[in-house]
């Protein structure tokens, strides 16, 4: 039997990690080698979520990711992939233990319950090749940096990690992003597999390093790369702001008003700051219904006063090293007035946490009604008219505010409906 595929021109990922001395391989610049990982991480995803039978590839590593001739990474070699038979009364597949040493989910390896959180493992095993350029498993070095994971996660409570990139990313990396790419791939490492993120949790965490990355100071004239959270969307939202002052002024009376805040730097912002004591009564104490959560973040749904809110509280621990992305997406969200952006109410921070409040979507996203299948099907005309409001929304973006700005994470998951289901 002959099998036969598309030819990738770059190799594979491997070759520009550990063949650049030996004349076989290309320096990766850390925006390659994150758009890569994003590559990668998108295939899997659709292993996983977008097949008619999930697939767990079982054999994720740099030697099975390949690259064309423009650096976009594939999924290949599912001589190991196992198809996914799960249910709601099995959460795993029992199998045999397939894989390479250095890579192995340590849960499949000692149980032979494989998952699709087994590919997220090694996944992260990934990352962390990506970034040090060193193999899983090395027997040419000290014992204690054999193997790359557990090194990985030791210089990581040491606060060493810093010392083990690739010398070839230094001055490449920001520091917050440096502190998101390792604290991320080292969840994927979690010894239990309900520790670990879901591939598409990766590759939402993945493109939102990527866009953090555009936030180092630069020269004058760039323009300004923020939105890095799936809550900064091109959604329906009209201007609450100037039209809601009772119905969601303070308990001392207070309406909106524009006002200082240390969250805005250098300029006025219009928002309000919320009390703990008026988020705690618009969710029942975080006890009304959870509607969505991410890699860092969980969404409740809210009543204020006359208005449904959605709710999107910092999980614990990830509020401190996220600050700068919290602070653009306060910064940015606070200036936006147009009936094509989701509206931001305001926000609750102390030195433990931070809470932002938004406008509440009734109809979700143009996603679920485009995929899932309990969702009755849109007219045609109701998609192009959804179409005009995201280009409305993205003019707005890039030409209609004193200072332009990009998206960087436009997707039909971060496109909302009103209950018109208007955008």
């Amino acid at each position: 039997m002959i099998l036969i595929y598309e030819y990738m021109a770059n190799g594979t990922l491997a070759e520009h990690l550990y063949k650049i001395n030996k004349g076989n391989g290309h320096y990766l610049t850390w925006e390659q080698r994150l758009n890569i990982c994003i590559g990668a991480a998108n295939g899997l995803n659709y292993l996983h979520t977008n097949t008619e039978q999930s697939v767990i590839h079982r054999d994720v590593k740099t030697t099975n990711i390949l690259l064309d001739k423009n650096w976009a990474a594939k999924i290949s070699d599912f001589g190991l992939s196992k198809m996914d038979s799960t249910s709601h009364t099995q959460s795993h597949v029992s199998t045999d233990v397939k894989g390479m040493f250095g890579y192995l989910d340590p849960e499949y390896f000692l149980t032979r319950r494989l998952t699709k959180k087994s590919d997220a493992y090694t996944f992260g095993v990934v990352l962390f090749e990506v970034l040090c350029a060193k193999l899983p498993v090395d027997i040419s070095v000290e014992e204690e940096q054999r193997s790359l994971a557990l090194w990985a996660q030791h210089c990581i409570k040491k606060g060493t990690v810093d010392q083990i990139i690739d010398p070839s990313l230094r001055g490449q990396i920001s520091p917050y992003c440096l502190k998101m790419f390792t604290d991320f791939a080292n969840k994927c490492l979690h010894n239990h597999p309900k520790g670990r993120p879901t591939i598409a949790e990766v590759v939402g965490s993945l493109e939102g390093m990527l866009a953090s990355q555009g936030n180092i100071p630069r020269r004058k004239g760039i323009i300004t790369k923020m939105f890095l959270i799936i809550s900064n969307v091109v959604a329906k939202g009209f201007d609450l702001r100037w039209r809601m002052g009772k119905g969601l002024g303070s308990k001392s009376g207070q309406p909106w008003q524009v006002q200082r805040d240390p969250f805005a730097v250098g300029a006025i912002q219009l928002y309000r700051h919320l009390s703990l004591e008026e988020i705690r009564a618009a969710t029942n104490n975080f006890h009304k219904r959870l509607i969505g959560h991410g890699a860092y973040t969980v969404v409740h749904r809210g009543r204020m006063g006359n208005l449904d809110v959605a709710i999107k509280r910092w999980k614990e621990g990830a509020y401190e090293w996220n600050l700068e992305q919290i602070r653009s997406e306060i910064q940015v969200q606070s200036q936006l007035r147009h009936l094509h952006i989701v509206s931001f109410i305001g926000y609750y921070n102390d030195k433990y946490e931070v809470i932002l409040v938004y406008q509440y979507m009734v109809n979700g996203s143009l996603y679920d009604y485009l995929y899932e299948t309990d969702k009755d099907p849109l007219p045609w005309e109701k998609p192009l008219e959804i179409c005009i409001g995201v280009a409305r929304g993205l003019q707005y973006l890039n030409a209609g505010t004193k200072q332009a700005f990009i998206h960087c994470n436009l997707k039909p998951t971060n496109i909302l409906l009103d209950e018109n289901l208007r955008t």
